[in-house]
């Protein structure tokens, strides 16, 4: 089964952890790595630096592991 969701979230840059992690506890949220390897994108629950575009901050009903869509082929 695939869900396609859209929510609106403000992205951080990893060095602003302590930022995410702060909005995350005023909103009883969970922040999350957004991670990529070539063309595969996912949300990984929890601060990363390896393979990070930036974090994002989720409701915390969410799985820990979250497939995002991959980049499309550019011409």
């Amino acid at each position: 089964m695939t869900l396609h969701l859209e929510m609106d979230t403000e992205m951080f840059d990893t060095l602003d952890a302590a930022k995410a992690e702060e909005l995350a506890e005023s909103l009883g949220a969970r922040v999350y790595t957004w991670k990529t390897i070539g063309k595969r994108n996912w949300l990984e629950l929890g601060y990363s630096r390896v393979d990070a575009i930036g974090l994002v901050v989720l409701p915390a009903l969410l799985s820990d592991t979250i497939q995002m869509c991959d980049d499309e082929e550019e011409e």
